[in-house]
C-alpha cells in the first residue's frame, strides 16, 4: 500500500504529461506505465494522456500477437530444415519475464543460431518472404560474419523485421557466447498456441547485460528486463557468477545488476550485493546514469562510448583486444563509405582508421571548449 501510495503522489506532481509519455516511449516503457497507471492512478492522471497511452497499449498487443505468430512459423520452417534457433528477446522475453506478451515492447524478433547455419538460414528467410537489408559482395559477407554479430531481413509483404543473430554481441567486444552451450542448457517456454526453446535464466541475464553493455545502457526498460527477471526468476548464484568470470564480462554484469538494484529495488543476495559496490562498478554506473538522460539515441559510438566498453572489462587481454579490434577492423560502415574493388579489400583497415581519427579529431577541439563530443564509427 506503501509503494501505490507513492506513486499516487509522484503521479499526481507531473508537470508536463506530453514529456511524460514521450519519456516512457523513448525507454520502450509505455506498456508497463500504462498497465500501472491504469491500475492504480487513473482518475489521477489526466484522460487525454490516458486515451493515447490506452490506444499504443492496444497497439503494441496486437503487433506482438502478430509477431509472436510469425515467430512461430520462423522457427517451425528452422526445425524443419535441421538448424536449431533460439528466439531471444522479443516474445521469449515477454512472456518468461514479464508474464504478458503485451507488456513489453519489441521491434523486431531475434533469433540465435550457430554460425555454421547462418548461410542455409538466411537462404530459407529469402525464401519464405523476406529480403536482406544489407547487400554485401562475397569478401564483404565472409569478414562479417567473422566481425559482426547479425543481419536483418524485413518481410515483403507484412510489419516485420527478423534479426538473424549468430553471436550476441560483435567480434570487437570479445565476448564469445558458445552456441552449442546455450543450446545445451534451453528451456521450452509455450508461446501462444506453440512453445520455443528459450535462454536459461543464467544465459538470459546475462545476454540482457551484454546487449545493454553494447548500447551503452541508454534505455531504461533494459535495466527493467534485468529486474523482473530478478524478481520473476530463482537464479544459480554460482554458476551465473562462473559464467560471467570464465567470459571475462563478471564487471558488465554486476553493472546491470547494481543498475537494476538502485533504480527498481531488484533482489540481490547480500553477497552479490559486496560485489556490486566495487568503485570500478559504481563508476560505470555513474556513466550509464547519464546516458538515461539523453534525449535520443546515436546511430555512431562516441569516444565516451569507446572509453565506457573499454572500462567495463575486468581483464586486460579483454581490454587490447577491444582497442585494437576497434580501431582496425572494418565494418558495413567502412564498406559503404568507399566501393573497393574485391582485390583491394585489405585496405579498408586504412579507410577504417582515417574514418576514426578524422571522426575524433574533430571533437578535440569541442572537447577542450566544454561541449560533448559527436558520434562517432563504431
Amino acid at each position: 500500500m506503501a509503494a501505490i501510495a507513492e506513486l499516487r503522489s509522484n503521479v499526481a506532481q507531473i508537470p508536463d504529461w506530453k514529456a511524460f509519455v514521450e519519456t516512457a516511449e523513448r525507454h520502450g516503457m509505455m506498456p508497463m506505465v500504462y498497465r500501472s497507471l491504469n491500475a492504480y492512478c487513473a482518475e489521477i492522471a489526466p484522460k487525454t494522456a490516458m486515451r493515447a497511452m490506452q490506444d499504443r497499449f492496444k497497439a503494441n498487443a496486437l503487433r506482438n500477437l502478430m509477431r509472436t505468430q510469425e515467430l512461430l512459423r520462423i522457427v517451425g520452417i528452422f526445425e524443419h530444415a535441421g538448424i536449431a534457433a533460439i528466439p531471444y528477446k522479443g516474445p521469449t522475453l515477454a512472456v518468461a519475464v514479464y508474464g504478458d506478451l503485451a507488456l513489453r515492447e519489441f521491434s523486431d524478433l531475434d533469433i540465435l543460431i550457430s554460425p555454421e547455419d547462418v548461410r542455409p538460414a538466411i537462404d530459407l528467410l529469402l525464401s519464405h518472404g523476406y529480403h536482406a537489408e544489407t547487400q554485401l559482395n562475397k569478401k564483404q559477407f565472409s569478414a562479417y560474419l567473422r566481425s559482426g554479430c547479425e543481419f536483418g531481413f524485413q518481410l515483403d509483404q507484412g510489419d516485420c523485421r527478423v534479426e538473424l543473430h549468430w553471436q550476441i554481441a560483435p567480434a570487437m567486444f570479445s565476448i564469445p557466447f558458445k552456441f552449442q552451450e546455450l543450446w545445451v542448457r534451453r528451456q521450452m517456454l509455450s508461446l501462444g498456441e506453440g512453445a520455443v526453446t528459450c535462454l536459461s535464466p543464467e544465459d538470459m541475464l546475462l545476454v540482457f547485460c551484454v546487449h545493454a553493455m553494447k548500447h551503452t545502457w541508454n534505455s531504461l526498460g533494459w535495466i527493467v528486463d534485468v529486474a523482473k527477471l530478478l524478481q520473476s526468476t530463482p537464479l544459480d548464484w554460482k554458476v551465473t557468477l562462473e559464467r560471467a568470470r570464465l567470459m571475462g564480462i563478471e564487471r558488465i554484469l554486476l553493472l546491470g545488476l547494481l543498475l537494476a538494484s538502485d533504480f527498481f529495488s531488484a533482489p540481490l543476495p547480500q553477497e552479490i550485493k559486496k560485489l556490486v559496490c566495487a568503485k570500478s562498478v559504481r563508476t560505470l554506473g555513474k556513466s550509464a546514469v547519464e546516458k538515461l538522460s539523453l534525449l535520443s539515441f546515436k546511430d555512431e559510438f562516441s569516444l565516451s562510448d569507446h572509453l565506457f566498453f573499454f572500462r567495463s572489462r575486468e581483464r586486460l587481454p579483454d581490454k587490447i583486444a577491444y582497442a585494437f579490434r576497434a580501431l582496425f577492423t572494418p565494418d558495413l560502415a567502412d564498406w559503404q563509405s568507399a566501393r573497393l574493388p574485391e582485390l583491394m579489400f585489405p585496405l579498408y583497415r586504412i579507410l577504417r582508421i582515417g574514418r576514426i581519427f578524422k571522426k575524433f579529431s574533430s571533437t578535440l577541439p569541442r572537447a577542450r571548449a566544454g561541449l560533448a563530443p559527436s558520434g562517432q564509427p563504431k
